[in-house]
């Protein structure tokens, strides 16, 4: 039954919490500063006093709902009868059990949703491995910051940058293309059999992570996780073919965070991606729980063969938050938070992968690289850092006696450019507003049939 919050605002939080209704009314709300706007009726967080209130109504509650079972009129000492109280326990159960029963009764309707939905993909064959030649290479691609769902509008950002869902679809194609064509180039002169994806977060662009990014998306989150779920479970695949052999490790961004829970929402794009791709024999996928994933490519790795070289090297991957950024990339917090996690995990890192800042940025003295974004500039980039990227992702090669070798930018898009000139001398787009002049006389006529 709907809260008439207007009712609720006439009562009174300090009443409300002399029992437990404060309470149960936040069992309806996601969170405290979701019940305090709605009493409050203003857009703004809980106070300490309102918490304060909350945890007195969560007593009530937890004490056995006396309140629901007692005469009003009895003074507040008044013993309570052990079996009236033994009853309020009794009724308070049932109604969780009920709670309890409806959260269950969800999960198992979701479970048959997504299984009718995300039935995996029909296994393919992977081509066999090459033999030829005397020591391997591997390809480590990245794939960061898709922010599926996202609408950058040319408009406010001067034509310099713009996305959304259909231009996410075509970069993709771009993106495969760019792929497939950088590992012929490489396979002119190397063997390469195995690859490894890397993907850095973000996959997701969120509704919720900033106010009003409702205004700033074209996919409500359920869309957004479905729709990416697919899309780069295709993705892998058409990329995975083309190998003997694929291992893909997930690290989840801040955009997939939501606010007031544990979840994550690139978390569930990749066990989505993950249940897809489950009968493809060739293709290993890691989802990492943590804030980074770590990973080893050594000798004794059975899809890369180091031949006579037996070094091993460590590598490490984050989304990229953990390093503020202020005007640009953060190229000593990088340094920095490389260097203390090595510190922190007792073993040297040859290189750090991260995404995050929506910029390609590689400092190879410093052992790390930073993977740009698929959206490139936003609004809030140009007006804050003055920064438009070109979308791009990146391309590394790897050898076992070398380690790291080539690391190409695949482009794309284009290089953001301002609009041509119109005739008034102006560059970018004009905001459209409906006059009488309009080649639509709809407005006139309306008008019109008033006067």
């Amino acid at each position: 039954m709907a809260v008439d919050w207007q009712v609720v605002r006439g009562v009174g939080v300090s009443s409300l919490a002399k029992t437990d209704e404060l309470y149960r009314l936040r069992l309806q709300c996601n969170s405290n500063n979701e019940l305090y706007r709605n009493i409050s009726g203003k857009y703004s967080k809980a106070t300490g006093s309102f918490r304060d209130a909350l945890a007195q109504s969560k007593q009530h509650y937890e004490d056995g709902v006396e309140v629901d079972v007692m005469p009003g009129d009895l003074p507040p000492d008044t013993p309570i009868d052990p079996s009236k109280k033994a009853a309020a326990f009794k009724a308070q159960n049932i109604e969780l059990r009920a709670i309890i029963e409806k959260r269950d009764q969800f999960y198992s309707q979701l479970d048959d949703l997504l299984t009718a939905t995300f039935s995996p993909m029909p296994a393919i064959s992977a081509p066999k491995r090459i033999t030829k030649g005397k020591v391997d290479h591997a390809v480590i691609q990245t794939i960061a910051d898709i922010h599926g769902g996202e609408w950058v509008k040319g408009e406010e950002t001067g034509t310099l940058s713009e996305y959304n869902y259909d231009i996410f679809l075509r970069r993709r194609d771009t993106f495969l293309d760019a792929f497939t064509n950088q590992l012929a180039d490489f396979r002119r002169s190397y063997k390469v059999n195995t690859l490894y994806v890397l993907g850095l977060g973000d996959w997701v662009t969120g509704e919720d992570v900033f106010n009003m990014q409702l205004a700033r998306i074209d996919l409500s989150i359920g869309e957004q996780i479905i729709l990416i779920a697919q899309e780069m479970a295709r993705t892998i695949l058409v990329m995975s073919e083309q190998f003997a052999h694929t291992e893909v490790y997930l690290e989840f961004g801040n955009h997939g965070k939501e606010r007031g829970t544990t979840n994550n929402n690139d978390i569930t794009v990749y066990m989505m991606v993950k249940m897809l791709l489950a009968e493809q024999e060739h293709i290993n996928i890691h989802i990492s729980p943590s804030n980074f994933i770590a990973f080893t490519i050594g000798p004794d790795n059975k899809y890369v063969d180091f031949g006579e070289f037996k070094r091993p090297y460590n590598y490490i991957a984050f989304h990229g938050q953990e390093a503020k950024r202020y005007m640009g990339v953060p190229y000593y917090g990088v340094t920095r938070a490389k260097a203390r996690f090595d510190q922190m995990a007792g073993q040297v890192s040859d290189f750090m992968f991260l995404g995050h800042h929506h910029v390609d940025a590689q400092m190879w003295d410093d052992g790390w690289g930073i993977t740009a974004s698929w959206v490139g500039g936003t609004e809030y980039s140009i007006s804050t850092m003055q920064a438009c990227s070109r979308p791009s992702q990146h391309f590394y090669t790897f050898s076992g006696k070398y380690g790291l070798g080539w690391n190409i930018q695949l482009y794309l898009d284009d290089e953001p450019t301002l609009a041509e000139l119109t005739d008034a001398g102006v560059r970018g787009l004009g905001m459209k507003i409906p006059t009488l002049e309009d080649d639509d006389d709809s407005l006139r006529e309306a008008i019109n049939s008033r006067s």
